[in-house]
Order: structure tokens, then C-alpha cells, then sequence
């Protein structure tokens, strides 16, 4: 589902969602200072796209569609996500700046830029900036945000405003489902958000994602593949890189067979 056809009431609703877990109706209105009928109009759009679920009284977060825990994710494909992050960083030169957002994949690609030299980093990923300290050559900006505890990062609207305020070669992003007739796609609506503005603010935009991506669904589209420049991956199939290059985007695959 693309958020923009969200209302900005609505957004917030899946923001306070992320942070609390548990929203009541009557506290919603109040918070809003709008009647109980229309909080309930926006719980039946939420509970319908699968953002949320209903129980007596309000809503929570629909946990059926959301992303695995932080510290599996780390676990998950570990070995995988090196070795493209190791790819990516080749194409990152010396004197240029970038992005880098959500997610585990993000480390594995901080972890590879360590070596390099004279690069600005403009970041909302806490893990990220705690890797990149051990590199002085490495100009690191940690943007401001809703610290999200669990998983290590800034989310909201002042980290969208605070990127906002920067240009960056490359925006480096991950995502967590992707469709070839379609994008992009993330779980979570304020994530989604994020990515969104590090694309937009970008010359660039480099998907890095392995390939148990297309077999993943996630509800909250990102963007179109024409917003994206190369993917990089473990493995993609030869219909799909055809596909792909129809719509400009580059495939880079790092266990391509001969």
C-alpha cells in the first residue's frame, strides 16, 4: 500500500503505533481533538491495508506483516550481506557523500567503508555511526529523530526535516520485500518515509538487498524501480535483470554463476 494515500492524522496514528504498540480510541481524539467517529474512520482504513488490528476499546500493531526482530535480522544471511556490502563499497570513491539508513544490511556496508578515505556519512542509524568512529578519515552526521530502541535508529519527522537538509551522492538503502512489476518496499510506514527522503535527496540511489527479498511481502511501497540506479545483490535471475534495465536500473550480482 503507497502511504501516500495516508492523511497526515493517519501517519502519525502508524507513528504512535511504533511507539506504543497500543493506542486507545477516546485518547486518539483527544490527542487529536477530533471526534471518536473520525478516529474510528482511520482505525477501519489502518485495520483494513493491515497496518493495525482492532481489540475492545482501540487498536494495536498488526505484528502479521511486520519485519523479524533486530537481532535475528542481524543473524539472517550475515555472511551474504558482506560480501555485497564489500561489492557496493567499491563504487564509492573518495570525496563523495552518502546516505546510509535502516537496517542491519547498513553495518555490513559501514563496516566495508572503514578503509576509506575522505567520505561524509549522513546517517539515522545509530549502529552505523558507532562503526564508522573508528574511522577519523570518515566525516560521520548522525541526524536527530524518535530513538527506536530496539532497533538502533532515529525515526519521525525531524529526522525527514534534518535529512532534508542535505545533498548526498549516494543514498544507500535496503528494503523489505521488492516486486518486479512494482519497487520497492518496506514494513513499516515510517521507515518507508525515511528511505523515501534519502532518495529524493540523492543524486544516486544504491539498493543493496539479498535475493530472499522477492519471495518476502511487505506493505508499504518505498518507490518505483525508476528511482532506482543499480541493485546490488547475492543473485538475480536473467528475466529480471532484463526487466530491470528496462526501467534503468543497474544489476550488480555477486554469486552471478558462469
Amino acid at each position: 500500500m503507497d502511504d501516500d494515500k495516508l492523511s497526515l492524522r493517519q501517519k502519525q496514528i502508524c507513528q504512535l503505533l511504533e511507539e506504543k504498540e497500543k493506542l486507545h480510541t477516546d485518547d486518539l481524539a483527544d490527542h487529536f481533538s477530533v471526534s471518536t467517529q473520525t478516529i474510528r474512520r482511520d482505525i477501519n482504513l489502518l485495520c483494513e491495508i493491515g497496518v493495525a488490528r482492532r481489540y475492545f476499546g482501540g487498536i494495536t500493531k498488526n505484528n502479521q506483516f511486520s519485519n523479524k526482530p533486530f537481532f535475528e535480522r542481524q543473524a539472517t544471511n550475515y555472511e551474504t550481506k558482506t560480501v555485497i556490502a564489500e561489492r557496493l563499497v567499491e563504487d564509492i570513491g573518495a570525496g563523495t557523500s552518502l546516505f546510509l539508513g535502516f537496517g542491519t544490511t547498513a553495518e555490513c556496508v559501514a563496516q566495508a567503508l572503514l578503509q576509506h578515505q575522505d567520505l561524509r556519512v549522513i546517517t539515522n542509524n545509530i549502529s552505523v555511526a558507532s562503526i564508522l568512529s573508528q574511522a577519523p578519515a570518515i566525516e560521520v552526521v548522525v541526524v536527530g529523530g524518535v530513538l527506536r530502541h530496539a532497533d538502533k535508529d532515529l525515526v519521525g519527522y525531524s529526522t525527514i526535516n534534518a535529512f532534508q537538509q542535505f545533498k548526498a551522492d549516494y543514498a544507500v538503502v535496503s528494503c523489505g520485500s521488492m516486486d518486479i512489476d512494482d519497487g520497492i518496499y518496506d514494513y513499516d510506514i515510517s521507515e518507508a518515509d525515511v528511505t523515501r527522503c534519502l532518495i529524493a535527496q540523492a543524486s544516486h540511489t544504491l539498493l543493496i538487498t539479498d535475493s530472499s527479498k522477492w519471495v518476502r511481502r511487505s506493505q508499504v511501497k518505498i518507490a518505483a524501480w525508476s528511482s532506482v540506479h543499480c541493485l546490488y545483490t547475492d543473485y538475480i535471475e536473467p528475466d529480471k535483470v532484463e526487466m530491470l534495465m528496462r526501467d534503468g536500473v543497474r544489476c550488480i550480482s555477486v554469486n552471478d554463476p558462469a
